[in-house]
């Protein structure tokens, strides 16, 4: 039976090969045993070995260590920039009474409350709201929810067109909207009850 020697020098070898693993093969150990004497030195890969050596190679992956701790956050990035805005052509929080929260309603809304072409008396729930500017037709849709801060049951509906009732309100630009809100239990219907809602149109 060949005995197989290893100097000091050949151990510190293969620790370092070890450590730094051959990047094509990272978990496989190169070397080359000469014949005559059963003497190991490593080499880069099984080709670099002469004639008068045997190539041999062993694995060289071990168990994965634990995982290391989590380093320090990172500085804040710089702000990004603003991004563009957004595409609706008018919002408003319209209260109960048909007057505006300004502080909640684009500029271009104007509201007045409808009116009973019989005796001009107000119609309670019933809205007439224009959008000013812009070109005839420009509003195509309206969506409209009720103001829930009022905590009072009901329903609200919208829609873009000149109600009759409206006329002469001073709310009839080149866009029109129509708005009713009723108690919870009327399903449909004129008259309805006065109530806040919050208005987005497009």
């Amino acid at each position: 039976m060949k005995t197989i020697f290893i100097s000091a020098l050949m151990l510190m070898a293969i620790a370092a090969s070890l450590a730094t693993p051959n990047t094509a093969q990272a978990s496989t150990i190169y070397a080359c045993e000469l014949k005559a004497i059963g003497t190991i030195r490593i080499v880069s890969s099984a080709t670099a070995c002469t004639r008068y050596e045997n190539p041999i190679s062993w694995d060289a992956a071990g168990a994965a260590g634990p995982a290391g701790p989590a380093g320090p956050a990172g500085p804040a990035g710089p702000a990004g920039p603003q991004g563009p805005g957004g595409s609706a052509l008018a919002y408003a929080h319209v209260l109960a009474d048909g007057t505006i929260d300004t502080a909640q309603t684009s500029a271009n809304i104007v509201v007045h409350r409808h009116y009973s072409v019989v005796d001009g008396s107000i119609d309670a729930g019933l809205y007439c709201i224009g959008v000013l500017g812009g070109t005839d037709g420009m509003v195509h849709v309206a969506v409209v929810s009720l103001d829930s801060q009022a905590n009072v049951g009901g329903t609200v509906q919208a829609s873009v067109f000149l109600a009759s009732g409206c006329e002469g309100t001073g709310a009839l630009f080149s866009n029109n909207i129509y708005v009713v809100t009723r108690p919870q239990l009327q399903d449909g219907g004129q008259n309805g009850i006065d109530r806040a809602f919050y208005l987005i149109v497009n």
